[in-house]
C-alpha cells in the first residue's frame, strides 16, 4: 500500500533535478508497481492509504477509491516519514516549501521558475539539505543553510562534520 502516486525514487536525486543538474526528471525513478510485481510477485497498490489495522482478523482497511478491507498472513508496517514544519509564524505561507517526494519536487522547481527565485534560505544540514544549497547555487539562487544543531550531517562525529562544514561555508561565503 503506497499512500501517495510513486512507489520508488531517488531521493537524493531530487535537489539535483531542481538544480537542473539531473535533466530528466524520469531518471528519478527506480522503480515502478508494474515492475515490482513482475519482479518480487508484490502486489503494489498506489493511492492506498491504511486506515485501519484488525489484528484479530488479520485484515486491514484500505481507503482508496473506494474503502475495502483486505487480509493478509504477516503485516509490515513502514510508515516511511514527513517533513518536519517549525510551528513558528511565518511558516505558513506560499513561499514555505519542504521537499519530500516528487510532488515537492515539481512544486519547488516550477516555482523557481514562475517566481524568478534569486535568495532562499535551506533549513536543514542535512544530506538533503546540503544537496539542495548546491543546487540552489547551479540555479544561479543566492542560499543559505539554517542548521539548529551546532553542526551540519548531525548525525556524524564532530571532526568528520567539519569536512562538510569548511566545503559549506566556502559556498555560502561565494554566494553573499
Amino acid at each position: 500500500m503506497e499512500k501517495g502516486y510513486y512507489v520508488s525514487f531517488v531521493n537524493c536525486g531530487l535537489p539535483y533535478y531542481i538544480g537542473g543538474v539531473i535533466k530528466d526528471r524520469h531518471a528519478l525513478f527506480v522503480s515502478t508497481p508494474e515492475s515490482i510485481e513482475s519482479k518480487y510477485h508484490v502486489d503494489v497498490r498506489i493511492n492506498s492509504e491504511v486506515i485501519a489495522i484488525n489484528p484479530e482478523k488479520k485484515s486491514v482497511t484500505v481507503k482508496s477509491n473506494e474503502t475495502y478491507e483486505l487480509t493478509y498472513d504477516k503485516l509490515l508496517i513502514l510508515t516511511g516519514s514527513t517533513p518536519i514544519h517549525p510551528q513558528l509564524e511565518g511558516f505558513e505561507g506560499e513561499n514555505v516549501l519542504a521537499l519530500w517526494n516528487i510532488s515537492d519536487t515539481d512544486h519547488i522547481y516550477n516555482y523557481i521558475d514562475k517566481y524568478h527565485v534569486q535568495r532562499a534560505v535551506v533549513i536543514g544540514g542535512g544530506f538533503i539539505g546540503l544537496e539542495m544549497v548546491e543546487n540552489l547555487v547551479h540555479r544561479g539562487i543566492q542560499d543559505y543553510l539554517v542548521e539548529k544543531t551546532n553542526q551540519v550531517m548531525a548525525f556524524l562525529d564532530e571532526d568528520m562534520a567539519k569536512c562538510f562544514m569548511s566545503q559549506q561555508l566556502i559556498l555560502v561565503s561565494i554566494m553573499i
